[in-house]
Order: C-alpha cells, then structure tokens, then sequence
C-alpha cells in the first residue's frame, strides 16, 4: 500500500473529523464507483470507446461519463439523481488525463451547474483555484496532498477544504429560500406583468397613463414600460402588506434628486430638462423612499448596493453588467430574503460624463437544493439571465472573443507580459475585425487569460443593483 505523508493523514483525518457529525444523505457521493474504477490497474484508456452509463452503488446511480480528446481524456463521474441526462449535479468529480494516463487535472463541482467547481492542477505548485459561476473566484490556494489521492477520497472531504481556507460562507449553498421566492414571484411579480407600452404606468386613480404627460393612454396603448413595471411591483408589494388598495402617485416618483455628491450632474443640469438622464435613478430612489417610509415594522430597508469584495464599485454608475450575478450569489449567501432590482446606464451620446439610466429590470435569485436561479422579469415577460447580459453589453468582449479595436485600447492599459500572453493565444479572423482564443491554448494560460480580463474595466455599461426585502407576509 502506498504510504501517505504524515501531513496527508493530518488533512485526511480532520477532513473525516469536520464532516462526521454532518448530515449529507440527500447528496450522496461518488467514492465507491470511483474507486472500483480507478483500482483497475489493467485499465486501457486507448482502447475504450466514448460512453455514458449509470451504474448502482448500494441502491444509489452513479453516472460515468467518457470522453476523448485530442490529446487525452476525461472521466465524469457524478451522482445521477435526475437520470442519465442531467450531469451537471452537486458532487460530480472530472477527472482528465493525458494520452500517458498521467492526471492532468481534476475539477469537482460544488453546485448544480456547469461552472463553479474546484480546479486542482498536476502542477509542481499545489495549488487549486476556485471557479464562481464561471469566473476565477480565488486562485492559488495551496493544498498539501498528492493529486491523485483525489480519484479516492470522499466529495465532502475534498470540498471542506474550502472551511480551511474559510472560504465556505462565500461559495457553499445553506440555506434553500425556493418556496418564499416562488410565493412573491407568483403573488406580486407575475401580476405585475402588462403588455409593454412605450411610456405606460398606473397611476393612484388605477389608470394606465402616460408617465411624462400623465395624462390617460387609449385602450389599445394599454401597458407599462420598465419603470411602470417596476413601480406596478412597488405597488402591489405595499398594497398587499399594508392591506390597501393605494397606488403610488407618478408625480413623486418623477421628482429630481440633486446632490452635491454627483458635481457632473449638477455642472451639467442643462440636459435635465431635455434628455433626463438620471429619470431611471431617480425613479428608483424615490420607489425605495416610498417603500421604507411605508414599511416601518420591517427592520431591512430597502437600499442600494455600494459595497462588494470582490467587485468594484464606480460612484454613481454601479458594477459591471457581467458582475450581476456573483453579487447577487454573495448577497444571497449573508441575506437570502431580498429581490432585487437592476438599473442600466452608459454614458449619454451628448455627454462623455454623464450617464444615462435607461433600462430597468428585476431579478429574484433563489437556492433550490445545490442550484442558484436567477429570475429575470421585465416589463411584459420573463427573461433569460444570460439574454439579458447580452442584450446590455455594449461590445464583444469575452475570454473567448472581442474585437480589433477593443484590443487596440486595451492593451495601452496591460504589462509587457500580459501583452505577450494574449498575442500568443489569439488568433485574428480573416476580415480582422475580431480575435479568436486559440483552441490549443493550455488550461494553465486560459486561466492567467481570465486573471488578465479580471483586471480591466471591459464594460462601458454599468449597473445599479438595488435590494428590496422580502416581508414575513411570505413565509
């Protein structure tokens, strides 16, 4: 037998330790499939075929998926609760080799998705990186065991190494927050839903108007626009917990909020009155006043969010479009009773500074299990996440691709190194419009790739993020 180093066994018996008195029966593991497979020493990975099967482990599916790949192969296995289909479960293992059976890397998945998974590489550094919903979260954290140990242990020994690095609060699901989310989605947000009118709201008398002249729409304009929407939510929220029948005058929530905290605006305060630019801001703010001074049994407030970790923070402007999601998680994750509302800006096309809040919409995220959702509605229908990200961002700018002239601007603001690395690993299309990421580029450079674009402000789009909490009226 193998003999382990002492510091294996000290990290082998407190992870066992940490877990004994936990109760994982609902997310079985992997450990006795992966161990009758990786201790057939005779096993020939040239000569098996691609496949996808489930076997039974005491009673329990175990799904093993093989693959191929120009220059090795990768092994999935992952515990089938929802049949041979659904993969992407809390627990599953990959497993990727070399064409010389030498473990390359292995990822083991913490959600119920596709992209927020432990990274650990067969790399003289041990180190793993943790992957957030497709970002590098962290990255080189050390880890003191041999690579392969990893084919043996139990998920939930690998996965507490995150309570060793404290980093379990930030990442690791606890608390399932479906059925309060569902019951205020199904009881205010989806009746809130209105065929989209180009400038409609509901006044305080329950008529359809129009929100700049305030005055009736004809039957067939009948609807609301993205601020209407997002007020008509306001409404039916305090009518319901304050058990009226009162809408919100449009007149208040028109009013302009001037500070001296936002000198652009007051410099530039000749375009207020003929482009509006704060309309969507000052909407929301006015909506949030509303909402507190109406709620005062509730000790949450409704507020903006200014502070994140990990993301940045541009004053008067937001996040990035493409932080959305990583804030809302690690919001949820301290706060689960909150939705949320989103408002779009980007800098007018009069003005280089001022921007313009356009576009708004609301979001409802919830745990179900080990899977974070994210519910988008707009004005007339609900919407996919990934959609919407699409539809806002302002230019192609991913890991995978961006354009010439984006990388022209870009790479005045990068190291010598960090140039050589993207001139190394992309490849400009014939009309030389865009650049390609090679597909021969190494795990290891695609990762130092995603560190690089972590670094620079890409999105000339920013957001407001706004949370509204949830009343006990829905639990």
């Amino acid at each position: 037998m193998e003999r382990f180093t002492l510091i294996s066994i000290l990290f082998i018996v407190s992870v066992f330790t940490a877990f004994s008195n936990s109760n994982h029966d609902q997310y079985y593991d992997t450990v006795n499939v992966r161990k009758d497979f990786f201790f057939d020493k005779n096993l020939d990975f040239t000569v098996l075929k691609e496949f996808s099967e489930i076997v039974s482990d005491d009673g329990r599916d175990v799904g093993i998926i093989f693959s191929k790949w120009d220059n090795g192969y990768d092994i999935a296995f992952y515990p089938a609760t929802n049949g041979k289909n659904n993969y992407k479960t809390y627990g599953r293992i990959v497993y990727r080799f070399d064409t010389n059976k030498k473990l390359l890397l292995v990822k083991v998945f913490f959600l119920e998705n596709n992209d927020s998974y432990l990274l650990f590489k067969n790399v003289q550094k041990k180190e793993f990186d943790v992957i957030l919903l497709g970002k590098v979260f962290k990255s080189g954290i050390k880890y003191y065991f041999d690579i392969e140990k990893l084919k043996f242990l139990p998920f939930y020994s690998i996965i507490s190494i995150l309570d060793e690095q404290k980093l379990n609060e930030e990442v690791l699901i606890k608390e399932n927050d479906y059925d309060i989310k569902i019951k205020f989605i199904n009881q205010i947000i989806i009746p809130s839903l209105s065929p989209y009118s180009n400038d409609g709201a509901i006044n305080d008398f329950n008529e359809y108007v129009s929100i700049n002249s305030l005055e009736p729409l004809k039957e067939t304009e009948n609807g609301l626009n993205c601020s209407g929407f997002i007020k008509e939510i306001y409404d039916r929220y305090l009518m319901k917990i304050n058990n009226t029948d009162k809408r919100s005058q449009i007149d208040i929530l028109k009013k302009r909020n001037f500070s001296d905290e936002n000198y652009s605006r007051i410099q530039n305060a000749r375009y207020e009155f003929t482009e509006d630019p704060y309309f969507g801001k000052d909407w929301m703010e006015n909506l949030n006043t509303l909402f507190n001074n109406n709620t005062p049994l509730l000790s949450d407030k409704a507020i903006e969010i200014k502070d994140d970790l990990y993301s940045p923070y541009y004053k008067n402007r937001g996040f990035g479009i493409d932080d959305i999601a990583h804030i809302l998680f690690r919001d949820q994750l301290k706060y689960p009773h909150f939705f949320y509302v989103i408002v779009f800006n980007k800098y007018a096309s009069y003005s280089s500074l001022i921007p313009k809040f356009y576009h708004m919409t609301t979001i409802v995220p919830y745990s179900r299990g080990k899977k974070f959702i994210l519910r988008v509605f707009e004005s007339g229908e609900e919407t996919d996440y990934g959609k919407l990200v699409r539809n806002h961002l302002t230019q192609s700018f991913t890991r995978d691709t961006f354009e010439n002239e984006i990388l022209i601007k870009k790479l005045a603001l990068l190291e010598k190194d960090d140039v050589a690395l993207l001139k190394k690993n992309y490849i400009q299309t014939k009309n030389k419009r865009f650049y390609n990421l090679n597909i021969s580029t190494s795990e290891d450079d695609i990762f130092k790739i995603s560190r690089i674009f972590s670094k620079i402000d890409h999105n000339e789009e920013k957001v407001l993020i706004y949370k509204i909490p949830i009343s006990y009226h829905f639990y």
